[in-house]
């Protein structure tokens, strides 16, 4: 899995965190498998991430449904005064 992810761009693995990496790898490497070229692999990957998890502010990605680690505490959305 290392060998793959050396072979992603940076763009790419720099904002997946929370479990999108493994999902983008396992599409990705399935769709190279089947025979799909780096770039449709790539389309495919994100398409998969997209499934479960969506883009924060700061680009990165996390679970749906779930709040942004970074946001937590943060005043956003606090109580009303």
């Amino acid at each position: 899995m290392d060998e793959q992810n050396e072979q992603l761009p940076a763009e790419v693995t720099d904002q997946l965190l929370d479990g999108s990496d493994q999902v983008f790898l396992t599409a990705f490497k399935n769709s190279q498998k089947d025979g799909l070229s780096r770039e449709a692999a790539i389309k495919v990957a994100w398409n998969s991430v997209k499934q479960g998890f969506e883009r924060s502010e700061d680009g990165s990605w996390h679970r749906k449904g779930q709040p942004d680690d970074r946001t937590i505490g943060s005043g956003v959305g606090g109580s009303a005064s």
